[in-house]
This record gives C-alpha cells, sequence and structure tokens, in this order.
C-alpha cells in the first residue's frame, strides 16, 4: 500500500471518530466522512470511505503503534523500570492518548454486544496492544506460560478500559492507581500459579 493511501485511511479513520462526537455510528455514511475532510481526495479512493470498521481498525491500529513507539523510546532511556511498571505505563498511555477521543469511544464500545464486527475490533486492538506492550516490556518467551500471560495481560487492559471509558473522572490518575492494582493482582496470581 502505498504512503498516500495509508496516510488517507488515517485521515478519514480520524474524521470518522470525530463525527461520532455528533453522530451516531449508524448515521455516518461515506459522503459525510469524506465532507468532514480538509483535504481533496482523488475520486479513485472514495472506496476507503466506505467500510467503516476497517477505518476504526486503521486509527486503534495508528493510536497503538505511536504508543507502543513512544514507550518504546521512553523505556530506553529509563532503564529501571521493571516490567509490570512497563505495562502499566503502557495501558495508561492508551487511556490518555484517547481521552479527547473518549465520547465517541464510548458509543463504539457501548456498541460492542449488538454490533459483532465492534466487539471483534475491540478484542483484537486491546490484543495488539498486549502483544507489543509485553515485546517491548521485556517478555520475549514463546511458550505456553508466554501465552496464559498474554491472555492475563489482554484481560487486565480489558478490565481497564472499561473503567476508563465509563469514569466520568477526567483525572487520569484515578486510571493511574486502578491499573497499578490490577497488574498487581494479576502479577501475584500469575506468581502463585508459576507462571511467573
Amino acid at each position: 500500500m502505498s504512503e498516500k493511501i495509508n496516510n488517507d485511511q488515517i485521515t478519514l479513520s480520524h474524521c470518522l471518530i470525530d463525527l461520532m462526537i455528533d453522530h451516531e455510528y449508524d448515521e455516518i455514511g461515506s459522503s459525510l466522512i469524506l465532507g468532514k475532510t480538509q483535504k481533496q481526495f482523488n475520486e479513485n479512493h472514495f472506496w476507503m470511505a466506505d467500510d467503516k470498521i476497517d477505518l476504526l481498525r486503521v486509527y486503534f491500529q495508528f493510536s497503538n503503534n505511536n504508543i507502543i513507539t513512544e514507550a518504546y523510546n521512553d523505556f530506553q532511556e529509563d532503564v529501571s523500570a521493571n516490567v509490570n511498571e512497563k505495562l502499566t505505563d503502557i495501558i495508561i498511555r492508551k487511556c490518555e492518548f484517547h481521552q479527547k477521543k473518549k465520547i465517541p469511544l464510548k458509543k463504539l464500545y457501548n456498541l460492542r454486544f449488538s454490533n459483532f464486527e465492534i466487539l471483534f475490533l475491540f478484542n483484537s486492538i486491546i490484543g495488539d496492544l498486549s502483544k507489543k506492550a509485553l515485546k517491548i516490556s521485556g517478555d520475549e518467551s514463546k511458550n505456553l506460560k508466554n501465552k496464559l500471560i498474554f491472555i492475563g495481560l489482554a484481560s487486565s487492559y480489558s478490565l481497564i478500559f472499561n473503567k476508563w471509558v465509563y469514569s466520568p473522572n477526567e483525572d487520569i490518575s484515578y486510571i493511574m492507581n486502578l491499573a497499578d492494582k490490577y497488574l498487581n493482582n494479576a502479577e501475584e496470581l500469575a506468581k502463585n500459579i508459576g507462571l511467573l
């Protein structure tokens, strides 16, 4: 895929998320998405605005990659943080990254049980973030233990995201304390059953 097409998809994905501040997901069509852009799209690429699930996947993939890249760079500078601290840091970064888009994300999240594609999307995006978080935090194992640790981390990340999306509290320190508690509990459980 060319860089221009990739950048156009990212632009359209942000337009879709922004439109959900004032519109419901089902009300948004390709013409509304294209009308939201500030740039002229080549008529050969109008099809990019037709698949909202694909645009949402692009948006979340873009955000995950930004979060992981910034975290990785910071972890290179601060070598004192342990794996658990790094994993906590990454989920906090996710919540901070999406803070300004919380209204549309809450609308989407509320649709997950009525729209199988959205449910699958949230599961795959949390899974993607968990896999990348483990990788950059220093967990290199590829065995059954690693799969169980991944499931535990993805579950913890899902719970934290759920609490964040429904929390009326704008202060991210609430989520930081919650993330620290959940991930410490998960770490303790993993130690007790011999995964760590």
